[in-house]
């Protein structure tokens, strides 16, 4: 991500804490927003005269001062994003209230790389630093790890595979009668199959949960 995408990135994402941000979205809206207040405060400074400040002078001062309270909201959301994105609370911030080392650990991280992997605060940003929809879900999977469609063609596995099967079958195809036992015990066998071997393998193939 360059300069410029960084910089519409933060301004998209005003006020938003919600999501990611990469660590070349957060440096470089720093370092674009430093110029902005460098060339500013530059400008304010060099038009200052012996007699006093002048009107340019003022009107650039001003501007580096509305511009540091514009910025403020999002220099805090991105660098919420941003600890985000290295898979930490917004809340690590104040780690910088401790005296001399703070601002240190507070820049390390700053300046560890994303987690490229999704966390619970969404997946790795986009290359234009829009964030895919989060949390991620954490949920452990169930034991029911056979779908409908599974349980379908387990029972057709069961009715096509037996040679009896395929005997009742035809029969029913030339118009022949099938007995009612005949049909139960078939559907006894179907039943039977189908808890020793979907029933039976979805317990014993499910993974099991702490």
């Amino acid at each position: 991500m360059g300069p410029l995408a960084a910089t519409q990135s933060v301004l998209r994402n005003y006020a938003t804490m919600s999501g990611r941000a990469t660590r070349s979205e957060y440096w470089w809206w720093g370092l674009v927003q430093g110029l902005i207040l460098l060339s500013l405060c530059t400008i304010a400074a060099a038009a200052v005269e012996p007699t006093g400040p002048t009107t340019l002078a003022m009107v650039a001062g001003g501007a580096a001062f509305v511009f540091m309270l514009a910025t403020l909201v999002p220099n805090i959301c991105v660098m919420v994003r941003r600890l985000h994105d290295t898979g930490r609370s917004g809340a690590w911030y104040f780690i910088t209230f401790v005296p001399v080392i703070g601002g240190i650990w507070f820049l390390v991280l700053m300046l560890l790389g994303s987690e490229d992997r999704p966390n619970i605060y969404g997946g790795p940003p986009n290359s234009d630093g829009s964030t895919p929809s989060g949390p991620i879900s954490t949920r452990a999977p169930s034991d029911d790890i056979y779908s409908r469609e599974d349980v379908s063609n387990a029972y057709v596995a069961a009715y096509t595979t037996d040679p009896r099967a395929a005997a009742m079958r035809k029969a029913v195809a030339n118009g022949e009668e099938v007995g009612a036992d005949f049909a139960a015990q078939r559907k006894a066998e179907i039943s039977d199959y189908y808890k020793r071997n979907v029933l039976g393998g979805a317990k014993s193939g499910a993974p099991e949960h702490s």
